[in-house]
Parts: C-alpha cells; sequence; structure tokens
C-alpha cells in the first residue's frame, strides 16, 4: 500500500515559486515531488505527502509564505492511485458510451472535482494541461449512464462542459492507443 495518502496540488502566478516550495518542503521521506511544471510564467506543482498532521502543515505554510504567488491550491486525501496514474498518462480508460468533457483554469480544481465525484458508474479518461496563455486544464470522463454524467455536469460549477451523447467511433479513436498487430 501506498504510505503517501495526502496530494497537495498547487497552480502558481511565478513558476519559480515552485522551486521555492520544494527548497523548502521536499525531502523525498515523508514529502515526495510528484510533478513541477511551467505554463509560461505560471507554473503548477504536485507533492505526495505521507502524514495528515505534515500535510495540513505544508499547505498553511505554503498559503503564508507564497501567498502572492498561488493562484489556487488544494490538498487532497487520495482514497487510490488510479486517478495519479491517469492524471500521469500511465493508465487511460477507453471511453464508454457517453463523455463528459470539462475545462477550467486549475489543476487543483481539476484534482479535486476528479477525486471528490470518482464514482464506480463514471471513469475518468484524461486530464491534459493546456499550456496556452492563460493555461486551461480539461478533464474527460466517461460511463455509459448518461443520468451519472449528468449529474456530474450540474455539479462542475468551476468548468465549462460539453456533454456528448452516444460518443462516435472517431471520437473513441482519439483516446485510444493503438496497438500494431
Amino acid at each position: 500500500m501506498n504510505p503517501f495518502n495526502y496530494l497537495f496540488v498547487a497552480d502558481l502566478g511565478f513558476f519559480s515559486t515552485a522551486y521555492a516550495i520544494v527548497n523548502r518542503f521536499v525531502d523525498n521521506e515523508t514529502v515526495r515531488l510528484l510533478e513541477i511544471s511551467p505554463c509560461g510564467h505560471e507554473g503548477q506543482i504536485l507533492l505526495s505527502i505521507q502524514d495528515k498532521f505534515v500535510a495540513e502543515v505544508l499547505y498553511r505554510e505554503v498559503q503564508s509564505l507564497f501567498a502572492g504567488s498561488v493562484l489556487s491550491s488544494d490538498l487532497i486525501e487520495m482514497s487510490s492511485s488510479d486517478l495519479l496514474k491517469i492524471y500521469f498518462h500511465q493508465n487511460t480508460p477507453a471511453l464508454a458510451t457517453h463523455a463528459l468533457f470539462l475545462q477550467g483554469p486549475y489543476v487543483s480544481q481539476a484534482l479535486r472535482f476528479a477525486f471528490q465525484n470518482a464514482l464506480t458508474s463514471v471513469k475518468v479518461v484524461e486530464f491534459k494541461t493546456l499550456r496556452t496563455q492563460p493555461k486551461s486544464v480539461q478533464l474527460v470522463l466517461t460511463s455509459d449512464s448518461m443520468d451519472d454524467l449528468i449529474q456530474i455536469k450540474n455539479k462542475a460549477f468551476a468548468f465549462s462542459s460539453e456533454l456528448i451523447e452516444n460518443v462516435r467511433p472517431a471520437l473513441k479513436d482519439l483516446f485510444e492507443v493503438r496497438q500494431e498487430k
């Protein structure tokens, strides 16, 4: 079992702030760096944290010390590592019958939304950071239940959305990795 049960995610106004956070908090024992990524002059950082107390202190410290650079951040209790595997493109479920595309400005909001709305009937297919200026994040969800996707769409206040009923093969092909036989 993965001893790192908490995920700290921050969208930063300055990429250099991510380096300062790594230098101050990452020890590779209780706090590990998962990702540091630029987007123009902005950046994002993902840290995995072993202990709840350490996670809460780190979250408050970052909010205090780097308040001028933190655009959005979140501390997420990870119930499973499946969503992180999808985030890092290590696992890509196929599109089901229907799909919901959500787009918003922050990785932290998208990850929080995905962890909070993970249902057995709804799968996350893709997280994609669109490194445009301004940056945006796309979250793709899929299900055979249109009702479940509508329910999730109705909770997605921070995102623009597109709900697609009866996904056709051409769209499915965009998300499937083809293997040569």
